[in-house]
């Protein structure tokens, strides 16, 4: 019979070598931001996988086919048989935005391992315009006399996330001082952003 140490090694080398064959994520998923109309991929790589995987958006399960039929822009990328399980979504929209999650089923005895990322989905302004209650000529530009005041109004329209809003003069970007800027929700998931400026006339140099 072994001397009582060596069982004790065997035994830690055995639980090790088991521990160590446990299913897990080689890669986990990453949140990512896209713009809209890119694509995207969301990288997810189990190691000893034994557990069938599928992606899940916002708690709802996608299925286990890789090429996932019912959602044409969504399909899983990379080698199965080495762990790789790449999420692809293509031409990406709002409908998009939001938790997806690399989920493997237990089996074998092993628990299932789970990992979250979120897909954060840019859009860029449908609209930007430059506006004041000056009348403008038929150039774009405003004439105001020496010494008044003219309020220039920026919108930008349809941004996701709200609009920083920079004003430029020969392309420079002036030190206002003074700027009011606001946003607020225009159409759903969009923000419209208005900045105001009022810049003292002062003669040419």
């Amino acid at each position: 019979m072994p001397p009582l140490g060596l069982l004790t090694v065997a035994l830690w080398i055995a639980q090790h070598s088991v521990l160590c064959q446990q299913q897990r994520f080689r890669v986990r998923p990453s949140n990512v931001s896209v713009v809209e109309g890119d694509s995207a991929i969301l990288r997810c790589e189990v190691h000893h996988q034994v557990g069938q995987l599928q992606w899940a958006k916002d708690g709802f399960a996608l299925g286990y086919s890789r090429s996932l039929p019912g959602y044409s822009r969504y399909r899983m990328l990379g080698d199965p048989g080495s762990g790789v399980h790449d999420l692809e979504v293509t031409n990406v929209s709002l409908d998009d935005d939001g938790r997806f999650q690399c989920q493997v089923s237990p089996n074998r005895g092993q628990a299932a391992i789970r990992a979250d990322a979120f897909l954060t989905v840019l859009v860029r302004p449908s609209t930007v315009q430059i506006r004041s209650l000056a009348p403008a000529s038929s150039s774009g530009l405003y004439e105001v006399a020496k010494g008044s005041q003219l309020t220039l109004k920026c919108d930008v329209i349809g941004a996701r996330p709200a609009a920083e809003v920079h004003w430029q003069r020969n392309g420079v970007v002036m030190n206002l001082g003074q700027e009011d800027s606001f946003s607020g929700w225009g159409s759903p998931r969009r923000n419209d952003t208005t900045s105001v400026v009022t810049l003292q006339a002062h003669c040419c140099r």
